[in-house]
């Protein structure tokens, strides 16, 4: 018997379990099918209902399975909580289990999660950022510098762009640098983003134009940004 305990808006849940019977306690499939009810929070009402269908036949005795979408079209909601109410019936004896679990908002990416071919070229800008939730003003260079961090985006451009990262000292390659290319001196407007190889590069896809590139790893100070021009 089982059920997950948070799931996020928009996936599907799975529960199961297992029908014995009430006598001897051996596994034994139910007399019908499980029926389900979903309840949120403790509104008298279900969201939804159904019953279960037995999984694996052939490899077990009485286990049932069910998946549910937890979309706001099935009437889920963030940060509520909801219980699952099965009821079986075996040799004319009714039983029954219940589940909690939460929906939550909560987005993890997985890597190549977020592509170049899914965020279009200039995909975040200031002036896409509605007025009353971020300005431009506010959206400041280091915020622009953790998202390249978090988010690696090679650009959608026509162009390879290959940067070269070393020391000014012996041309030494920096590896596992953070970079990103942005189309204004501000660096508010962010292009693409990746990190430098063994080598001391990380390749781009960019367009004709001038681009501003920043730098940064702990422990190095660079002066940003650096203009190159891609043709």
């Amino acid at each position: 018997m089982g059920c997950q305990t948070r799931v996020m808006l928009g996936s599907n849940l799975t529960f199961t379990i297992t029908t014995h019977d009430p006598d001897t306690g051996v596994l034994t499939d139910a007399d019908s099918a499980p029926a389900y009810r979903v309840y949120e929070d403790e509104t008298a009402t279900a969201i939804l209902t159904g019953t279960m269908a037995t999984l694996d036949t052939a490899n077990t005795t009485g286990f049932y399975s069910e998946q549910i979408a937890c979309s706001t079209a099935n009437g889920f909601e963030v940060d509520k909580s909801y219980s699952v109410y099965v009821e079986a019936t075996v040799d004319g004896d009714k039983g029954g289990i219940s589940y909690g679990f939460t929906v939550e908002s909560t987005v993890v990416l997985a890597d190549g999660g977020i592509t170049a071919a899914k965020i279009a070229t200039n995909a975040i800008t200031a002036a896409k950022i509605a007025a009353d939730a971020i300005g431009a003003s506010e959206l400041a260079t280091d915020a622009v510098a953790a998202i390249a961090a978090a988010v690696h985006l090679a650009g959608a451009g026509a162009i390879t762009f290959t940067y070269t990262l070393t020391l000014a000292a012996d041309s030494s390659a920096i590896a596992d640098a953070d970079v990103w290319v942005t189309s204004d001196e501000a660096g508010n407007t962010l292009v693409a983003s990746g990190e430098t190889d063994e080598n001391g590069q990380v390749v781009f896809y960019l367009d004709a134009g001038t681009y501003y590139v920043w730098r940064q790893k702990a422990g190095y100070n660079f002066t940003n940004p650096d203009t190159e021009t891609v043709s």
